[in-house]
């Protein structure tokens, strides 16, 4: 009986013990991670609002490239980068990864304020991470890196709200 349940106890602790991970956006990204001017990729706003944004990412390289769903936002405030804190305390995001082959485009949508709330009139980056697709290497951690892409938010800034969170390219 007492080895049925020291079986049970160890399960629930390991299992207690995965649910309980820490998401990689919630430390602090250094700025010495973050690429501004990657020359092979980039994320360019094509139209943001208080509420929501629509993002190119464009692959001028001959490497094809994978990326997520994730995104971190920053502001910037006082001549620094600051990480915007999730208004519900932790998120959940599905894994999923994305293609980007070489000389494409695509456009991505991101509806931020169910993560985050409106955003304030202010300059904001949008961060995602990207790695190299080399199919055999792909875990390989220094083929993977963060793209940022720099936006305003206006004074006028209207909603986008009647689109759903798509890509499309």
């Amino acid at each position: 009986m007492k080895r049925i349940w020291y079986v049970l106890v160890l399960i629930l602790f390991v299992s207690l013990c995965g649910c309980n991970r820490t998401n990689e956006w919630q430390t602090n990204i250094k700025n010495s991670e973050i690429i501004a001017n990657y020359p092979e990729i980039a994320i360019e706003a094509k139209e943001v609002s208080k509420s929501d944004g629509i993002f190119i990412i464009k692959n001028y390289s001959s490497d094809t490239f994978i990326y997520g769903l994730d995104y971190e936002l920053q502001e910037y405030r006082n001549n620094e980068w600051y990480k915007i804190k999730y208004k519900d305390g932790n998120i959940t995001v599905l894994d999923l990864g994305i293609y980007l082959s070489p000389g494409e485009e695509k456009e991505i949508y991101h509806n931020w304020s169910l993560i985050y709330g409106d955003l304030p009139c202010g300059k904001y980056r949008i961060l995602k991470r990207f790695a190299v697709d080399k199919t055999e290497e792909f875990s390989c951690a220094e083929d993977r890196f963060i793209i940022a892409g720099e936006f305003n938010i206006e004074k006028h800034s209207g909603y986008l709200r009647d689109r759903n969170t798509r890509i499309r390219g």
